[in-house]
């Protein structure tokens, strides 16, 4: 409850930027599960293919998930100054 209470205190600024890192955390975990899960998405459309290899793009949506998963510890970590 600590951090809601933190959350209420900080100003208007600093409670958009908040807003804006949470928006970029689910944006990165949403990209990154979509490379993820690509074939099994979009199972019928042959004309939108990634041109890189399943394990590349494998890799590629656990990196994107892991940077998103890191900015949001970074931002939830943050001191206020």
């Amino acid at each position: 409850m600590n951090w809601y209470k933190n959350f209420k205190q900080k100003s208007p600024l600093q409670r958009f930027l908040f807003i804006l890192g949470v928006f970029f955390f689910v944006l990165f975990v949403t990209m990154g599960s979509i490379f993820v899960f690509w074939d099994k998405l979009i199972p019928s459309l042959d004309k939108v293919s990634l041109r890189i290899s399943e394990q590349q793009r494998f890799y590629f949506g656990i990196l994107l998930m892991i940077y998103g998963a890191y900015r949001f510890l970074k931002l939830m970590n943050k001191k206020d100054e």
